[in-house]
């Protein structure tokens, strides 16, 4: 189907509603053929992006039926708004509305429950797991989670909540500034619910917040548009709202619509919210900050406050150079990557999309990932736990006083790790190993496990089908091995001590400095100096 096809079937399908409605979509369509075709899409392609029109009929019909009971529609010649019927959306003052980030944090929330769930069955009792059994567990979770984050992304800014003063409505490129003035002794607060625009963060240099609106796409697209900016009681509120006749758009991104703030130094909470758009902030230092997007990326650097709060579903999350009490990032199928960051409490959590993380430093971190990899360089904590079900987990040069470290099918590999307790588990990936602690236990179902321990240890470590291999590197110190062999075979090479093809028992040598407890059915064990 070519784009005069498509077209001519787009607006016979459409005949049934409001002519002004069918010519603004169609106007859409034509606009994104112009946008494609300028990229180098052919027709066809572009066609086949846009999708089946019925489908479109369908999500038209979603709209405009009566039926509808969550929300209703009430048009003015001067605004359109939506009354909640079943919803109880407010904003911080009890009265202003919240809008997209209560549809994002609810489904982020029951996937990160469906997280916790499968990666505390994974760390509890890894060796009775069965991996399809999780993925069935998940995946109608994380499937709705998809579908209603993928809706929200495309659809979610024409659920406009609120009525607007038309004097706070302006369609051209405009800046606003507000007083840092605390009522009351109240910190200020600063709404953003840009739906498609960017957002970009900065310190504000004049001790006000300042906000610009810049929409640079073509005319109708400006038209289409309009910034809203108002202050009640102690909260800004700024974003921008859908001007035009029709209540569907897509392909959000190509509209060049930005919103920049200034913010000053230990203002209240920043709360920002997205459909499709990015959000940056660089060199900022309220108390609270909190990013939720549905599509889009997120990125902060050069941060000073007390907790960082970043949600997305598919867009990526990249934090770098800050100081926070509390940081909590969450993506279904997006990166994270976090660098130079320092916290009390460190939370990055993903469900399909990897976790990266250098030089972080917390009392407490947790970095999970279900099918995604996890690649952690100088790591410091008090207590650590770093969790996938299929992904490959690496750490190096890091110093973790308590480690927990698991996956499923995915490889385990430490390499340069300090610290006084460490626990490394999978079902049937490989666990390589090269630590200084005085606690171990290292255990893989069908896997391997090889082990590099410098100093004294006490090991428990346990294989049903793999290999068990240690390097004991105690400087002569002696062990104490105990060992319980099925099929499997146990040999010794420490010192001038050459021992093969032994079985069950206790072995020691010299002043017994290590206390390894080995274990494996059918795979063999090796313990060399």
């Amino acid at each position: 189907m070519n784009k005069i096809e498509y077209l001519k079937a787009l607006k016979e399908a459409l005949q049934h509603i409001d002519i002004s409605v069918m010519e603004e979509i169609a106007a859409d369509y034509e606009e994104h053929f112009q946008v494609g075709m300028e990229n180098g899409k052919s027709e066809e392609q572009i066609c086949e992006e846009l999708g089946s029109i019925d489908d479109l009929v369908k999500e038209i019909n979603a709209v405009y039926n009566t039926d509808k009971k969550e929300y209703s529609y009430e048009g003015t010649d001067n605004q359109q708004a939506y009354s909640a019927r079943d919803t109880d959306d407010t904003g911080y003052d009890g009265s202003a509305p919240n809008r997209i980030s209560d549809v994002i944090n609810r489904v982020l929330d029951s996937t990160s429950d469906a997280i916790n769930q499968a990666l505390h069955a994974t760390s509890e009792a890894i060796s009775k797991v069965d991996t399809n059994e999780i993925g069935d567990r998940l995946k109608n979770t994380l499937e709705e989670a998809t579908s209603r984050l993928s809706d929200l992304a495309e659809n979610g800014y024409r659920k406009h909540f609120g009525s607007f003063d038309p004097s706070t409505i302006y369609r051209d490129n405009i800046s606003k500034s507000y007083d840092n003035v605390e009522p009351g002794g109240q910190k200020i607060n600063l709404v953003v619910d840009g739906i498609c625009a960017n957002v970009v963060v900065k310190e504000s240099t004049d001790d006000k917040i300042n906000i610009r609106y810049e929409n640079n796409g073509s005319e109708r697209q400006r038209q289409k548009y309009a910034f809203y900016s108002f202050m009640e009681g102690n909260t800004v509120y700024a974003g921008i709202r859908n001007a035009g006749n029709a209540v569907f758009m897509f392909n959000l991104k190509a509209y060049a619509i930005t919103i920049y703030l200034e913010v000053p130094s230990g203002i209240g909470v920043v709360d920002i919210k997205t459909a499709s758009g990015d959000i940056r902030a660089d060199h900022v230092s309220p108390e609270r900050f909190y990013a939720d997007t549905a599509s889009g990326d997120i990125s902060v650097g050069r941060i000073e406050l007390e907790e960082l709060k970043l949600n997305s579903a598919s867009g990526d999350i990249r934090i770098q150079d800050g100081n926070s009490v509390h940081v909590k990032a969450v993506t279904i199928s997006g990166d994270i990557e976090a660098k130079n960051l320092t916290a009390k409490n460190l939370s990055l959590k993903s469900t399909s999309g990897d976790v990266d993380a250098n030089n972080t430093v917390a009392d407490s971190i947790e970095y999970y990932s279900l099918s995604g990899s996890l690649d952690n360089t100088r790591l410091r904590a008090e207590k650590c736990r770093i969790k996938s079900t299929s992904g490959d987990i690496e750490i190096s040069d890091s110093s973790i006083n308590n480690a927990d470290v698991s996956s499923m099918s995915g490889d385990i590999d430490l390499t340069n790790i300090a610290g006084d307790s460490l626990s490394v588990k999978s079902t049937s990936g490989d666990v390589d190993l090269d630590a200084n602690v005085r606690r171990c236990q290292a255990s893989s179902k069908s896997g391997d496990i090889d082990a590099v321990l410098n100093g004294d240890v006490a090991l428990e470590s346990d294989s049903t089908s793999g290999s068990i291999n240690i390097r004991l590197k105690n400087y002569g110190n002696g062990y104490r091995i105990k060992s319980r062999t099925v099929s499997g075979i146990l040999s010794i090479q420490y010192s001038d001590l050459h021992q093969r093809n032994l079985k069950t028992g206790t072995y020691a040598y010299g002043n017994q400095g290590s206390e390894l407890i080995l274990s494996s059915i059918s795979g063999d064990i090796r313990v060399k100096d």
